[in-house]
């Protein structure tokens, strides 16, 4: 068989069925070749885990079962899950914990396909038929989403279109590199998980762009000097923002309401004179914050 034949060198066992790996066990020198007969086994024991997968949600999408992930690195989500909980709730030191962030993605991608698997690889399956991206996709995308709406406000959007695209660009072909894009695996709904890939993709290359060119942006700013108005508390279901209304101040020539830590928001008062620092950005995404 073609996987006899290429027992000579260390062959790429995704590319066999289970027929011909069990095959392959039978025939192969145990004691001289262990690691080998260890990476047909894990390889076999992959090819189970699919196939109840499979069987699961073929017969039946809502029947509850238990979390599962074909990814071959499952560890890489729970460390993805203890970091990105650690930057969005207490977030220093800030600029270490987002460079970790924006490695995940990139790692956990170049690792999930050293043996060239298929994409499905980098979905979850959940109880109830629920079906998600790889947390080191998904995580790191949602909480540098979260930190750059709490964090920033930006001045200029276009210029996150372009920069954000290259790096969609770049991340999508590491993607095509390392994985079949063609799911060819008996899966319910492959075309939402082509959208929830692409989705998470995008938002992460986007979040990360914003959140780049405004963490490490340390070139001099522009102040400028307003008044506030008002302020007020938006009590979301989940969080809380702070606003600060003010008058026109550089280019804005509107009254407007920007946003401010809670710190700030129980010193600053109506009537206070309040400084704003103009950003250039690091990619030329412009950006403002109250000074504190």
């Amino acid at each position: 068989m073609a996987l006899e034949n290429s027992m000579k060198n260390e062959p790429n066992y995704s590319r066999y069925s289970k027929e011909e790996l069990e095959q392959a066990l039978e025939s192969i020198d145990k004691e001289k070749f262990p690691e080998r007969v260890k990476s047909i086994l894990k390889e076999i024991k992959l090819i189970d885990k699919r196939e109840k997968v499979y069987e699961i949600y073929s017969s039946s999408k809502t029947k509850a079962i238990d979390f599962i992930t074909l990814s071959r690195f499952p560890g890489l989500d729970k460390f993805s899950l203890a970091i990105c909980l650690w930057f969005i709730f207490f977030p220093v030191p800030y600029g270490i914990l987002l460079f970790v962030l924006l490695l995940l993605p990139f790692i956990g991608i170049i690792l999930n396909g050293l043996d060239k698997p298929s994409i499905s690889t980098l979905v979850n399956f959940r109880s109830g038929g629920k079906i998600d991206v790889a947390d080191f996709i998904d995580l790191p995308a949602l909480a540098i989403f979260i930190r750059i709406l709490f964090d920033y406000t930006i001045d200029t959007y276009s210029a996150i279109f372009t920069t954000g695209s290259i790096l969609l660009i770049l991340i999508f072909g590491l993607l095509i590199f390392t994985h079949k894009f063609k799911i060819t695996e008996p899966i319910p709904n492959k075309l939402l998980v082509y959208l929830m890939i692409i989705g998470n993709l995008t938002l992460y290359s986007y979040s990360s762009v914003v959140a780049i060119n405004c963490t490490y942006d340390y070139s001099d700013y522009i102040e400028y000097s307003t008044t506030a108005i008002d302020k007020h508390i938006y009590r979301g279901k989940k969080h809380t923002s702070y606003f600060v209304t003010v008058k026109p101040w550089g280019h804005h020539r509107e009254i407007e309401d920007i946003r401010i830590t809670s710190s700030q928001y129980f010193k600053i008062q109506p009537g206070d004179l309040i400084q704003i620092n103009y950003h250039e950005g690091l990619l030329g995404i412009k950006w403002f914050g109250v000074a504190n």
